[in-house]
């Protein structure tokens, strides 16, 4: 089952949390493409997006922090041009659980900060059970990217 390989989202963090993330993004139609400069995880290109996703991947113990959205934040601004920059955190809060993971992924002030920088947040759990509803064809991809590219703030699909 192609779905098995996709269990580490959540658990994993940093490199190993990396590609499965990257994998998951394939299978939802979207291609991540590192940059030389290593300053990014990833930027997103999509077939029918204009607009271009800059991806931070994380994996924390408790709630990811305002920091990781202001690290993405300068990233984005890196790029240039604003208006076609799309910032995406991907977060496994409370790594170190597989289960009962607590319902705050982020804290009050990374929710706070993401609103106003057009941030969209994603936590692996979420990422994980999109990929079951793909799987089962309960939702299709283009559903899935158009969701992430106009979240801004905690995206939820169920």
């Amino acid at each position: 089952n192609e779905l098995r390989s996709f269990i580490g989202l959540l658990w994993e963090w940093g490199k190993p949390l990396e590609r499965l993330v990257a994998k998951a993004f394939i299978q939802i139609g979207v291609k991540p493409i590192a940059l030389r400069d290593g300053k990014e995880d990833w930027v997103l290109q999509t077939t029918t997006e204009e607009i271009k996703g800059i991806v931070e991947v994380t994996g924390v113990e408790g709630a990811i922090n305002v920091d990781k959205i202001r690290q993405l934040g300068h990233w984005m601004i890196d790029q240039g041009d604003l208006s076609n920059i799309k910032g995406i955190l991907i977060g496994n809060h409370d790594r170190n659980k597989i289960t009962d993971k607590s319902n705050t992924a982020f804290t009050k002030d990374a929710l706070s900060l993401a609103k106003k920088m057009n941030i969209c947040l994603l936590t692996t759990e979420q990422l994980f059970n999109v990929l079951c509803e793909k799987f089962s064809g309960k939702i299709k991809t283009g559903e899935i990217t158009k969701k992430i590219y106009t979240t801004v703030g905690e995206c939820k699909f169920t």
